[in-house]
């Protein structure tokens, strides 16, 4: 937490925010809440906390802005700790950012843990950090459970980029094949920019790709949480990402 909070200060120093806001689930622990509130202290860096309730997918700018009560995105510069501690390990030890920490988890291993492994690590010497598998994973996943990408073997590298690790079990991957859309509104409820998933995914099947970008298919980010909470499993996604490419995939507002 010191090394997040200097690095925090150093950014600070650099970009002049008007504030700075540390967000923490609602969860987060009384006695890490006393310990975030010396650590800016003794940095002196003047800095908000405020608590918001977890929910995907809140790496989204749009999302986490909402989950805060901010009035949007627009303005506002967002950083992952694990970047703060990249700044910190630059300027005050002169490191170059070769290592990076990995959530390694999923119904498939023995145990989780949070990892820091040097760029490069093969995802199987993290996966056996954590004791190895305790039943077959139906899917290995970097990153995301539902926008990751999957990967074929245990061989496959950590990247500055990589986030976590998931060895899904086939209760977590939900495989199931499609069946006829119930109207049940799951997917409506799901997403977080308020889009009509059930309608849109009826008008892309029926060619009808004009209609759809008008009633905001182009505003999908692809976050995945329509097809996991569809019933029906119905590719939702794929219908979405599909459409996007046809019109530039830009996201409009």
């Amino acid at each position: 937490m010191d090394e997040v909070v200097d690095g925090c200060a150093m950014l600070a120093r650099i970009l002049e925010p008007r504030n700075v806001t540390f967000a923490v689930e609602a969860g987060f622990p009384p006695e890490r809440l006393e310990r975030l509130a010396k650590a800016l202290a003794d940095a002196g860096l003047e800095a908000s906390v405020a608590r918001f309730r977890r929910r995907h997918p809140q790496d989204f700018p749009g999302q986490l802005a909402e989950a805060l009560g901010l009035p949007g995105p627009s303005g506002a510069f967002i950083v992952e700790p694990t970047t703060l501690v990249a700044l910190h390990d630059a300027v005050a030890s002169n490191k170059a950012h070769i290592e990076q920490f990995v959530f390694v988890g999923g119904g498939s291993l023995k145990r989780q843990a949070v990892l820091k492994a040097r760029i490069g690590t093969p995802i199987g010497d993290l996966i056996e950090e954590c004791g190895g598998f305790m039943r077959p994973p139906d899917r290995i996943v970097v990153d995301s459970p539902l926008t990751g990408s999957e990967v074929a073997d245990l061989d496959a590298p950590v990247t500055r980029t990589t986030r976590a690790v998931l060895a899904l079990s086939a209760e977590e991957t939900r495989r199931a094949p499609e069946r006829a859309c119930v109207r049940c509104g799951a997917c409506v409820r799901a997403c977080p920019e308020r889009l009509d998933p059930h309608m849109l995914g009826k008008l892309l099947r029926a060619g009808e790709a004009a209609e759809a970008v008008a009633r905001g298919v182009a505003k999908c980010t692809g976050c995945g949480a329509c097809a996991y909470a569809c019933p029906s499993r119905i590719p939702l996604v794929e219908l979405f990402d599909a459409a996007r490419g046809k019109v530039g995939g830009q996201v409009h507002d």
